[in-house]
């Protein structure tokens, strides 16, 4: 299946998807240890799966806060809508570090 986030065709955002469409975000890691805690969108908060969002009009940041047991553990963070599976960011977890951000351009 397709995903509905893609590639931002301009410098604007680092994502775009149809505004309407829904789409879902999990994280994995290296250790097995990571976990998603929160993630925000538009206003909309979420505290545990589906983290799953609805794109909405002009550019928005989906923010989202990580933790893990390991030290430097590498996170990727992922699309998982519907059977898509593609990786939207990738980084090294270290404890210190602000939550993830990826702004997502709804058009």
């Amino acid at each position: 299946m397709a995903c509905v986030l893609s590639v931002c065709s301009s410098a604007e955002a680092d994502y775009q998807g149809s505004k309407g469409s829904t789409f879902e975000v999990a994280v994995s890691s290296t250790s097995g240890t990571a976990l998603l805690t929160y993630a925000l969108y538009n206003g909309k908060g979420l505290t545990s799966a589906p983290f799953q969002f609805t794109v909405a009009s002009g550019i928005n940041v989906l923010t989202l806060v990580v933790v893990s047991l390991t030290m430097g553990d590498r996170i990727s963070i992922s699309e998982v809508t519907t059977g898509c599976s593609q990786v939207l960011d990738a980084f090294n977890y270290t404890p210190s570090s602000p939550p993830d951000g990826l702004e997502i351009k709804g058009i």
